[in-house]
């Protein structure tokens, strides 16, 4: 009986430093990181009532002026979620420059194009939805500057979750 205990226990312990069959292997690369946008971007409008909406884009807005320049070329304020955030017929890649948790955001307008103030949230709120789709800080926050009129200060979303 002893000597079956025995025999058992050897065998577990055996099979046990002999694994399952399959040796080491060595570091293995998974490939390039994913980059860019994830189709469906959110670019904030204001609906009727005048609050900022979320709206995904079904293409690939991959920086931050992407998305702000379709913001200034998009059509004139009317019925349906639309842009407040001024208009320019801009060809260039905006000036975008990250310090810190700031981005600073050139813009190729005067303050005074912007309507109203929910037009700055607009523009803040899009550029922090790129940043944080393509995984940037939550607590990054964003200066507008402009052609003519005053910057804005780091601003955040009002509707985007701070850290």
């Amino acid at each position: 009986m002893i000597r079956g205990a025995l025999v058992a226990a050897l065998t577990a312990a055996a099979l046990g430093l002999a694994g399952c069959g399959a040796g080491p292997s060595g570091v293995l690369d998974g490939g390039e990181a994913p980059t860019g946008l994830a189709p469906g971007t959110p670019v904030y409008l204001v609906d009727d009532a005048g609050s900022l909406v979320a709206r995904r884009r079904g293409d690939r807005l991959s920086t931050i002026g992407q998305a702000i320049k379709m913001l200034l070329t998009a059509s004139e304020p009317g019925p349906g979620p639309r842009s407040y955030a001024g208009t320019s017929e801009v060809a260039l890649e905006l000036p975008i420059a990250t310090t810190g948790d700031v981005i600073t955001v050139g813009l190729p307008i005067d303050r005074d194009d912007v309507r109203r103030e929910i037009g700055i949230d607009q523009l803040v709120c899009t550029a922090l939805a790129v940043h944080q789709q393509s995984g940037g800080s939550p607590a990054t926050r964003v200066r507008l500057t402009f052609v003519h009129g005053r910057d804005t200060g780091p601003r955040h979303c009002p509707v985007l979750p701070a850290s």
